[in-house]
């Protein structure tokens, strides 16, 4: 098996209040409201420039974390951010919604060869429109690309990558 390595999880934390976003626009520095058709508020936190987006119900995503220990250490931050400027919350819960790999594989046969065997339901490749052959399987969405990069995403439990990731690279080798 090739080896992965974790590149993302993106994360919702829950809050045990609805929030105000105008008001904490106001207070928040490094922060800017979104007023599109879902209403968030964008804020970065430093000094690692961490990305979070808030939202009325009093739900924040975190992206750009590498480990389930960075998104803990990260939503304590964020709490004890929003407590610093008053507003009082507490975590209710966190879940993690998606767990983004990267790995790499030699590939048997060029993706043109490859599409070709697998399911048309489940693949698709369109090199004019975009570079990597895609396939959903097992709950998740693999991109390979003709280099044998390939990104997994999709992931909930980073415990179930290495079975998924090994029926993936056997049935490429097997078709190919």
């Amino acid at each position: 098996m090739t080896e992965m390595k974790m590149v993302n999880i993106v994360a919702m934390a829950i809050l045990s209040a609805p929030l105000d976003l105008e008001e904490m626009a106001n207070m928040l520095p490094n922060s800017e409201q979104c007023k599109s058709a879902a209403r968030w508020l964008k804020y970065r936190l430093g000094p690692e420039n961490k990305y979070i987006a808030f939202y009325k119900s009093g739900k924040f995503l975190i992206t750009g974390v590498r480990s389930r220990e960075e998104v803990h250490l990260l939503v304590d931050k964020v709490v004890d951010e929003l407590l610093r400027y008053g507003i009082e919350v507490t975590v209710t819960a966190v879940r993690v919604n998606n767990i983004v790999f990267e790995g790499k594989l030699d590939l048997p046969a060029s993706l043109e060869s490859i599409i070709r065997m697998l399911d048309t339901g489940k693949a698709s490749y369109e090199p004019e429109q975009f570079p990597g052959l895609l396939y959903k399987d097992w709950g998740v969405s693999f991109l390979l690309f003709s280099s044998g990069k390939f990104i997994i995403t999709g992931v909930r439990d980073e415990g179930d990558i290495g079975s998924v990731a090994a029926k993936f690279e056997e049935m490429i080798r097997d078709r190919s």
